[in-house]
């Protein structure tokens, strides 16, 4: 078999345009140089001669190759069940990360519960790093308390938030999956009476 790179046959040559045509097209406020001419290379291949470069093939039989091949019916080669052992390792690795990454959250929400208790009870200046206050000065740390206080309930309350907010992505997505076995159970029942 030959495959040759040849130009498509027309009824006109083909003229590529002579260097004179690409100057007189060229914008006329620009004078451009003359091209450097190349000298003309010898193709490094071999051509073809014509008498074998026809676009009249023979037309293949592939029965006899078809007959020795097994035939597993209508199987596909590629099915889904191939790849799912090769990304069962990737899906557990991405499970652990988010189980870890849970982990660290619950251990800062803790963290912060902990502090916030520490803030709110009778030691709070131990809890700020602060000791040998008297209790004039103990008033005047009164307004950085509360601010601390009220930072530490807001971040408190975003992983609270956090926590409803994926019960509530959960349960839709239960629910979702409720449907759709509702729904292909509906189908398989009404498939039996339909024959």
């Amino acid at each position: 078999m030959y495959l040759v790179d040849e130009p498509l046959k027309s009824s006109k040559p083909y003229n590529p345009p002579t260097p004179e045509a690409i100057r007189k097209s060229a914008s006329p406020s620009r004078s451009r140089k003359a091209p450097v001419q190349t000298p003309t290379r010898k193709p490094s291949v071999p051509t073809i001669p014509p008498s074998q470069s026809t676009s009249n093939f023979p037309a293949l039989d592939y029965t006899n190759i078809a007959k020795h091949l097994r035939n597993d019916g209508d199987e596909d080669p590629l099915a889904d069940t191939v790849y799912f052992a090769q990304h069962r390792r990737a899906e557990r690795k991405e499970k652990q990360l988010r189980n870890i990454e849970k982990d660290r959250a619950m251990h800062e929400k803790a963290q912060l519960e902990r502090l916030l208790d520490g803030l709110q009870g009778p030691d709070w200046l131990k809890v700020m790093g602060i000791t040998g206050v008297t209790d004039g000065e103990r008033k005047s740390w009164e307004p950085k308390r509360g601010y601390f206080i009220k930072e530490v309930q807001a971040l408190v309350d975003k992983f609270r938030m956090w926590k409803e907010q994926e019960k509530k992505q959960r349960a839709e997505k239960e629910a979702a999956c409720a449907a759709r076995e509702d729904d292909e159970e509906e189908e398989s029942e009404s498939g039996t009476y339909d024959v």
